[in-house]
């Protein structure tokens, strides 16, 4: 049975988990718990303890409201739970701290067998990537992250975070050309060796 689960859709596997299957649940983890969990990280500033918190906050809030009406994308709903959750939190830590370096690196699209100093280089980027999205706006930030990191189209980014859908594509155009001068400044900082 586990894996004719695996070949069914989210909204199938969401009929079947309302009917009692458990399996349908574990499944729905699976699927989404990794992207989630990363989302929030980000969005977080990298606080990967209160990332994993909130992400099994949000698989609990959903199995609170299977009740309801069922969303149009479970993907979409899942991250605008998470997108909420996360939004509380910082509001009642009334936190505007700056992103530490994140625990794990960013991946790249390298070169398969680099050499030492293509490692360094891409650890490089990447740390300054990561801060620069940390230095982001948290408008700005979930934008960016949940149509390049999470790969949701605008439609879906437009229901997760409420907001139309020009409205979207304004906070990536800021948002991508605020992250591009960040990095900028970043970068001519390591390159000084400040």
């Amino acid at each position: 049975m586990r894996s004719a689960l695996d070949q069914l859709c989210d909204t199938e596997l969401i009929l079947l988990l309302d009917r009692g299957e458990t399996a349908a649940l574990q499944l729905l983890v699976q699927r989404y718990h990794s992207a989630l969990t990363g989302y929030l990280f980000q969005l977080l500033g990298g606080d990967r303890s209160l990332a994993e918190d909130l992400a099994q906050e949000t698989f609990i809030r959903v199995l609170q409201h299977l009740h309801q009406p069922a969303p149009k994308s479970f993907k979409a709903w899942l991250f605008a739970v998470a997108t909420n959750l996360a939004r509380d939190e910082l509001k009642s830590a009334a936190r505007r701290r700056r992103a530490p370096l994140p625990e794990a690196v960013l991946q790249t699209l390298a070169d398969p067998d680099p050499g030492p100093e293509d490692l360094v280089t891409a650890q490089e980027h990447d740390a300054v990537l990561a801060l620069a999205l940390g230095r982001l706006n948290l408008e700005y930030r979930s934008a960016v992250l949940l149509r390049f990191y999470n790969d949701l189209s605008l439609e879906e980014i437009a229901g997760v975070l409420h907001i139309p859908v020009g409205t979207v594509k304004s906070r990536l155009s800021t948002g991508l050309r605020q992250l591009r001068n960040l990095m900028t400044a970043l970068q001519q900082e390591v390159n000084a060796g400040g």
